[in-house]
């Protein structure tokens, strides 16, 4: 990109820049969290021989909250009684999707509010309805969208853990090439961070 590139300044003010960056790789970051929950679950299906197309129109049909329900259910049903430490690390990256999603569903529908007298320049304000159509409010600091960035990426590589530790668990370690052998051990539970709370008044 130029110096002199200064799209979409011209027209509007957008916001900081690097806060929208910052939402921007969020969003991206939270697609692959949603690839990485469906990858789990039709991995799981397929290895009780239900067919790709069947796995996929039902998952497809399914609202996001009655996706993670399925996919906890897929799990508790086949390692229940197996391997209870499954259970667990499937329930925790459910619990923490849920975190992630709740921060989707209040950044990404929002919209920029502009600032009052008095308010931080380094702050990115927002604001969106409720079902109630009432309006509310929130505010970020830079860190704080990169941070929510960064643990959304820690659900990314914490799926991928449990999936390939499910891909060579009970595999003779002669057999799992080096850079896979660590995942012979599940990844330790991660802390699920707090619910964004918006407020009601700006």
């Amino acid at each position: 990109m130029s110096d002199d590139d200064v799209w979409p300044a011209t027209e509007f003010n957008p916001g900081r820049e690097r806060h929208l960056h910052a939402i921007g790789l969020f969003s991206l970051l939270f697609v692959q969290f949603q690839g990485s929950l469906e990858y789990l679950y039709l991995t799981s299906l397929a290895k009780r021989g239900i067919p790709r197309k069947l796995a996929v129109f039902f998952y497809k049909n399914l609202t996001e909250e009655k996706r993670t329900e399925a996919i906890k259910l897929i799990f508790y049903t086949q390692e229940l009684g197996y391997d209870i430490q499954v259970v667990e690390a499937i329930d925790n990256l459910i619990e923490f999707f849920k975190w992630s999603s709740n921060c989707r569903n209040n950044i990404l529908h929002a919209e920029q509010y502009p600032a009052s007298f008095g308010s931080k320049k380094d702050m990115l304000y927002l604001t969106k309805k409720t079902k109630d159509r009432d309006s509310i409010y929130m505010k970020f600091g830079l860190e704080q969208l990169r941070s929510i960035a960064d643990r959304t990426r820690e659900g990314v590589r914490q799926a991928a853990a449990i999936s390939l530790h499910l891909r060579y668990r009970g595999t003779d370690p002669k057999d799992i090439p080096n850079p896979y052998k660590a995942f012979q051990i599940l990844p330790p539970l991660l802390k699920i961070p707090k619910h964004l709370k918006p407020s009601k008044t700006p």
